[in-house]
């Protein structure tokens, strides 16, 4: 038996980002996922550190944790939406360094993080 599935649509997000401004880089994301649904994704991906800007020299200091409030919003986002989000975050490493991450969020309200 051969069975189709309907075709999953991505969207890849490039979008202004403010150097260490978390708060105001997460109402840009809200929004690019609101357009990004709207236009049909199933998927929306923001560039690397795109919720701090890619500032290697802060990213001790920018570092979030796994249960920042930050993934909570784009969570519920990804809910309101029926959209995948992947979000790239500097995350905390309790042994050292902290990660360049991502952040992926569900449409079921769960998420986790992919860590490189």
């Amino acid at each position: 038996m051969i069975t189709t599935q309907a075709p999953i649509t991505i969207a890849l997000a490039q979008l202004p980002i403010i150097k260490a401004a978390v708060d105001e880089n997460l109402q840009t994301h809200l929004a690019y996922i609101e357009r990004a649904a709207s236009l049909g994704a199933n998927v929306v991906a923001f560039p690397e550190l795109s919720l701090t800007g890619y500032e290697l020299a802060l990213l001790s200091q920018l570092a979030m944790p796994r249960n920042d409030k930050t993934f909570a919003a784009l969570t519920a986002a990804a809910v309101a939406t029926n959209i995948v989000v992947i979000a790239g975050c500097p995350l905390h490493n309790p042994n050292g360094k902290p990660y360049i991450a991502a952040v992926i969020c569900f449409p079921n309200g769960e998420h986790t993080f992919y860590l490189k």
